[in-house]
């Protein structure tokens, strides 16, 4: 592997990763999650991530990784698994 590769992979149902989540989904949305949480936003993004079938679970984010530090995120989901 070269030293300007990513790697993608699956999220793990952790609350450190949970917290990583938080901080780019928080991001991409330009600070809207912090501004209507307040400042336990990311704990509270975090707890949701660890939970299935939440639109915010892990089941539906990969992360980008370069030399194993996560770089970015995105989460996915069907039309279908929204629905539930």
């Amino acid at each position: 592997m070269d030293r300007h590769s990513v790697n993608l992979r699956v999220a793990n149902p952790t609350l450190e990763e949970g917290l990583a989540f938080a901080h780019y989904v928080d991001e991409a949305a330009e600070g809207f999650f912090r501004f209507m949480l307040g400042p336990r936003a990311e704990h509270i993004i975090a707890n949701a991530f660890t939970q299935p079938d939440h639109d915010l679970s892990y089941q539906y984010v990969s992360f980008a990784e370069h030399d194993n530090a996560i770089v970015g995120m995105f989460l996915g989901y069907t039309a279908e698994q929204h629905r539930r």
